[in-house]
């Protein structure tokens, strides 16, 4: 049996002919032993029936004379890469530990160039085998090695039977894709290397899959491996209007462009935009923000892919070695939410259930001495003060949202080789809030954190934060358990008010007024609640249920008006207060905050088609509060409609003239209009 073409006959088809490996034809020919006699016979009979002569190369190379072997120096790019420094380490301090000589051997322009300088180096019998990296799908250079009996050593893995060394590459990149997903980011980019290389095919996949898997698209462009490439790159990415919020280089010198181009762009990372790299070499640690990267330890492959060509060479032996990479997460990578811009301006955010109301700073906290901010129920402030501190510092939101009953904010602490990210849900009920803050760890923390909140019960009229006048002095008592402070204030008025803070898990410190927290670095995630409840006997009042307006039937087929009408809904649902005979609208928060008479039908005529309940509502409540005598001070007469109703103690006491006010404005007319439309 003969090759066609005019060339002889090939290892490769010896070991047809035989019915045996590649590896055990070059054994036989070499006279390594390991092969039975029987085995070794077909083998010389193909030999002798194909005609086959052995490369004179390859017999030069096993007979292992110099004791030495050979690498072949990558592309020009990858020789600057540091990896590559820290792999020829591992290989360098192999070669000495084991008394052999390594030959660095320069990569042709062509691959037939590469072809002869490696054929040269084995004439020349200067070496024992070779080592070959940045290993490419179907590889020419190591099927023509191979084929010759000349010993090999891979950083790659291959489908001939030659021993290599491979990282999995392939889970690199799937870790590094999750930890993005998992900060919430969906526009990942994957800065890819050139498709020939196979290492870059497995990064490609295990990316891709994994977005796939998550329900995200794959963005996929490819650079040269050099940091200008991913720059030019990064840059066409980063100045168009759909631009990624994350993106991941195949390699630490790639990331190192993406970085450039964002810092050149005015573009912060990872507060606009998250990078991830590959090698973890020292350019991930010494970069500005330390760069998250995959882990593959270039030294240690370097070190095992000259031991398994030592073992070849001595011991004809072929193993394989995949290594597990690891992720180093570190301060490029962030959450999501650190690029999102607010979405909606929270200027005083206010939140309302039933009769209790809330009032925030945009920081989401009750400042000192701004006497509008607080919890306020039936005209007295429950809180003065309200903080929640991280490390001290009052942190500002890098994301909010909020609705009538509840707050939401994210912050995050960023530390050189540490983000920690806080997801805030504060939530109003009419009787207390629940302020949760849930915390995850992204990186490895230096140092524990700390959570403290400030607070301060108040107790104070409404009219004398309004300085109308002073409030009586009345009985304040508290008490205080592991993890709880309790407020009992009794007014001139007769009527107790009480404020209560627990927090959960137990505070790591407690003291008057003052609660704080660590936060553990053994802990990847955790969660704490703060609960402050309060309770007024000068006011029950039946809680609100929900609103149920239907939105479709006030279409305008106009967005931005559309959001108009969303947002008044928004704003009428939140005034909505059962003062016993069904909701009813309140007039507006902080300073009144209670019944104003005609406020109250102005309203309800205003929404009469789309909810006429509310309607029938006021009627009720304004029916049941009108006047049923004459009185002066207070304006009241027969029949006449209430103006306002306080509830707090410098009216029950009458340090103010009324409880119930009926105005100088007889309303009576709109009443008469509301009715009949009703």
């Amino acid at each position: 049996m003969k090759r066609t073409g005019g060339q002889g006959p090939t290892i490769e088809d010896v070991a047809k002919a035989a019915g045996v490996s590649i590896s055990t034809v070059s054994f036989v020919l070499n006279n390594r032993g390991g092969i039975s006699e029987k085995t070794a016979q077909r083998v010389r009979t193909a030999v002798e029936q194909l005609q086959y002569h052995p490369s004179q190369a390859g017999r030069s190379l096993a007979s292992r004379q110099a004791k030495a072997f050979g690498l072949l120096l990558p592309s020009a790019t990858s020789v600057s890469d540091e990896f590559f420094s820290s792999f020829l380490g591992g290989v360098t301090d192999v070669v000495r530990d084991h008394k052999y000589k390594l030959i660095l051997l320069p990569s042709g322009d062509t691959l037939e160039d590469t072809s002869e300088l490696l054929k040269e180096a084995v004439r020349s019998k200067s070496v024992d085998g070779l080592i070959l990296l940045e290993v490419e799908e179907n590889d020419q250079r190591v099927r023509a090695l191979d084929e010759n009996g000349v010993p090999l050593a891979l950083f790659g893995r291959s489908d001939r039977l030659v021993p290599w060394v491979d990282v999995d590459n392939y889970k690199g990149a799937q870790e590094v894709t999750e930890h993005l997903l998992a900060l919430g980011h969906r526009r990942i980019v994957h800065v890819a290397a050139p498709e020939r290389y196979l290492y870059a095919r497995l990064r490609r996949e295990g990316y891709a899959n994994t977005m796939q898997q998550a329900g995200a698209e794959p963005w996929i462009i490819e650079g040269n491996l050099t940091a200008q490439s991913a720059y030019d790159l990064t840059k066409r990415l980063l100045t168009t209007g759909h631009r990624p919020t994350a993106i991941f280089a195949a390699s630490d010198v790639m990331a190192k462009g993406v970085l450039q181009c964002a810092a050149n762009l005015g573009i912060e990372v990872p507060r606009q935009l998250s990078v991830a790299g590959f090698d973890d070499t020292h350019l991930a640690v010494d970069n500005h923000p330390p760069l998250t990267s995959v882990s593959q330890d270039p030294y240690h492959v370097g070190y095992r892919v000259g031991e398994l060509l030592i073992k070849s060479i001595e011991d004809n032996t072929v193993e394989h070695e995949l290594v597990l990479p690891s992720l180093k997460i570190r301060s490029s990578t962030g959450p999501l939410e650190v690029q999102t811009p607010p979405q909606m301006p929270l200027i005083n955010p206010r939140l309302k259930n039933g009769p209790v109301f809330t009032v925030w700073s945009d920081k989401g906290t009750i400042q000192p001495g701004r006497l509008e901010q607080g919890v306020f129920l039936g005209d007295t402030r429950f809180l003065s003060l309200y903080e929640v501190r991280i490390n001290g510092e009052i942190m500002f939101p890098l994301h909010t949202k909020s609705d009538s009953t509840s707050l939401s904010m994210v912050y995050a602490v960023q530390k050189r080789q540490h983000t920690c990210k806080f997801t805030r849900q504060l939530s109003l009920s009419p009787d207390h809030f629940d302020d949760i803050w849930n915390w995850e760890h992204f990186g490895v923390p230096e140092a524990p954190l700390s959570l403290e909140v400030r607070y301060a019960p108040d107790f104070r009229d409404t009219f004398e934060l309004r300085g109308t006048c002073d409030s009586p002095p009345g009985q304040l008592d508290d008490s205080s358990g592991e993890n709880f402070d309790s407020y009992t204030y009794v007014g001139q008025d007769g009527h107790g008010r009480t404020m209560r803070i627990d927090g959960t898990p137990k505070p790591t410190n407690s003291s008057s007024m003052t609660k704080s927290w660590e936060i553990s670095t053994s802990m990847k995630t955790g969660t704490i609640q703060i609960r402050v409840s309060w309770s007024n006997d000068a006011l029950q009042l039946p809680p609100v249920m929900s609103w149920n307006v239907d939105l479709d039937s006030i279409e305008t087929g106009n967005e931005k008006w559309n959001a108009v009408v969303s947002r008044a809904l928004e704003d009428l649902q939140m005034l909505l207060t059962d003062y016993g005979y069904g909701p009813v609208f309140m007039a507006g928060i902080p300073w009144y905050g209670t019944l104003f008479g005609r406020d109250a039908i102005v309203s309800a005529l205003q929404i009469l088609n789309i909810d006429p309940s509310i309607a029938v509502n006021t009627l009720a409540t304004l029916t049941a509060l009108q006047g049923r005598t004459e009185d002066i001070e207070r304006e009241e007469m027969l029949g006449k409609i209430i103006h306002e109703i306080r509830f707090g103690e410098l009216a029950n006491t009458q340090a103010i003239p009324y409880g119930r006010y009926y105005g100088s404005i007889d309303v009576i007319p709109l009443f008469i209009l509301l009715f009949a439309g009703t």
